[in-house]
């Protein structure tokens, strides 16, 4: 336990001597320069240059270190010490961390899927924790892009076992949009609604079950990697334009000799 706490405080420990060392190399600069000031202009002209550089300062970038309140601290009588290891040893261990830890974080148009790993739980229930808020979920939906996400997990045995500790945390982010189709493309030419948008315009009703028109994404939302699913709720009266069809080439929608509607799928 003595070995985890003094492990967890050597950032703490080393950025404190690394700060009084600068402090003291500070105090002893500014002596120097004061007594100069006592010295002969002409000795001064002559060591002028490397009196110079000894007293300019120059900026230190420090390493980045955990807050206090994220590090480890133990204190109790050290008469104590060993009962306390031994009544912890009889039911468990002492770990920085939790055992479950974030593996990684995989970017999905407009979410982000969590993926963690189990170091000692064999069947263990597991949650995520953003903002705040526990929810049971793998993935993490309606996502800004280009803004950062923090994300951790935690386990137990069971529903009645206890919750272990926190995971190490891990920003993420998601550089796809989430997906919506085109409001342009809901109208025909005569700018009648030809669907209608719905469930944060990932869902398009036709409105008009005769008319036909193609439905475009408003973004390049997806990419080669990721798993497109298109899936329809009800069919409706079909019409002779209906079909679903996938392009992976450019597609030039204003060209009339490209088609593009056929019955069915294309």
């Amino acid at each position: 336990m003595r070995e985890i706490e003094r492990k967890d405080l050597d950032p703490l420990t080393n950025l404190e001597e690394k700060i009084n060392g600068e402090l003291d190399k500070t105090v002893k600069l500014v002596e120097k320069g004061n007594s100069s000031l006592d010295e002969d202009d002409a000795t001064l002209l002559s060591e002028g240059k490397n009196l110079q550089k000894e007293l300019q300062i120059s900026s230190t970038r420090y390493p980045d270190t955990p807050c206090i309140s994220q590090t480890l601290s133990v204190a109790f009588s050290d008469s104590h010490t060993q009962s306390v290891i031994d009544a912890i040893n009889s039911v468990g261990e002492i770990s920085m961390t939790g055992s479950l830890q974030v593996a990684e974080l995989l970017e999905h148009p407009g979410a982000i899927l969590v993926q963690w790993y189990d170091e000692t739980y064999s069947d263990s229930e597991s949650i995520t924790d953003y903002s705040g808020v526990q929810e049971y979920m793998l993935q993490y939906c309606h996502l800004e892009p280009h803004v950062s996400y923090t994300f951790r997990v935690c386990g137990r045995f069971g529903n009645e076992g206890k919750w272990g500790s926190w995971s190490i945390p891990r920003n993420g982010i998601t550089t796809l949009d989430q997906h919506e189709w085109s409001v342009e493309d809901c109208l025909n030419q005569n700018k009648l609604a030809v669907y209608q948008l719905s469930n944060r315009r990932k869902t398009a009703t036709k409105v008009f079950p005769d008319c036909s028109k193609v439905l475009r994404s408003r973004t390049m939302s997806y990419r080669l990697d990721t798993t497109l699913v298109l899936k329809i709720d009800e069919t409706g009266d079909p019409s002779n334009g209906d079909g679903i069809g996938l392009t992976t080439a450019s597609f030039d929608f204003c060209n009339t000799r490209q088609v593009l509607q056929c019955p069915g799928f294309s």
